[in-house]
């Protein structure tokens, strides 16, 4: 098991603190957050995170990936739902 990271999801105004191990699928991050933020984990399919910042990737994060691969202790992630307006465009 790879040493656990803290992370840090915003939605909104809302912030989830989470300590989760580095090698657990970004996947598993994802309906955590949902579940904190009261979202229907039913609903994952409508939503992603994204690190938090300027220099962001364009891509997100990976959801079958492991999220210490992705994500630097402390580091901050957004969650948004996937609508026309968040994408980016090519």
């Amino acid at each position: 098991m790879a040493r656990p990271l803290k992370v840090t999801v915003r939605y909104g105004e809302d912030v989830y603190h989470a300590a989760i191990p580095g090698d657990e699928r970004a996947d598993q991050l994802l309906l955590r957050s949902l579940h904190h933020f009261g979202i229907d984990t039913d609903e994952k399919r409508h939503y992603h995170l994204k690190p938090r910042g300027a220099d962001r990737p364009v891509h997100g994060i990976y959801l079958d990936h492991p999220i210490g691969e992705q994500v630097v202790d402390g580091g901050e992630l957004v969650l948004e739902e996937r609508v026309a307006g968040n994408r980016h465009l090519s």
